[in-house]
């Protein structure tokens, strides 16, 4: 009998040391000494002929945040550069997968030139912008930056992000240009 508790015994030991090696330990409470934190930001500057309409931060989207993701561990992402204009008539959420409304006519959606700007760690800092040429009546409140050229909904749209701006309206030969300044601290 007595061989026989001792193994029982020698069992739940061996299983409780087995449990110990294998189940990651949660602490109650965890430092944030030596954690470090990647931050997306970015601000959009929009000019109608020249004059200032306004600036404003954008929203980063779920479809952006996994072109960041993919781009950090597989490489194989487009660059994000696209960027196009829109007559948004919803409340923007990361969860948009298109630019509502995305104009057309002279304001397509069209490659951006990007730069890098330089500082004294490397590039953090990258401006795209694009001047936009309209040939009809537009009125237009909204930019999204991508990664694709083109895309509809319920497919990969390459949506990076998506930023309001004053309502503006667009005469034939107007021009609208917007800049996206995007960091990463």
């Amino acid at each position: 009998m007595k061989a026989k508790n001792f193994l029982v015994f020698a069992s739940i030991l061996l299983a409780i040391a087995l449990m110990a090696t294998t189940t990651p330990i949660t602490p109650v409470s965890q430092t944030t000494a030596g954690i470090y934190t990647l931050t997306y930001h970015s601000k959009v500057i929009v000019h109608k002929n020249g004059e200032f309409v306004g600036e404003t931060e954008n929203l980063l989207t779920n479809l952006g945040r996994q072109i960041i993701a993919t781009k950090l561990f597989f490489g194989n992402q487009t660059q994000v550069r696209w960027i196009a204009v829109g007559g948004n008539t919803t409340s923007m959420t990361a969860g948009d997968t298109i630019l509502a409304n995305e104009a057309g006519g002279g304001l397509n959606r069209t490659n951006g030139q990007c730069t890098p700007i330089l500082s004294a760690v490397g590039v953090q800092n990258v401006t795209c912008s694009r001047v936009f040429t309209a040939d009809a009546t537009f009125q237009v409140n909204s930019t999204g930056l991508f990664n694709q050229t083109s895309g509809v909904a319920g497919e990969n749209t390459g949506f990076f992000a998506e930023a309001p701006f004053a309502h503006v309206t667009l005469q034939s030969g107007d021009t609208l240009n917007i800049t996206w300044n995007v960091w990463v601290a």
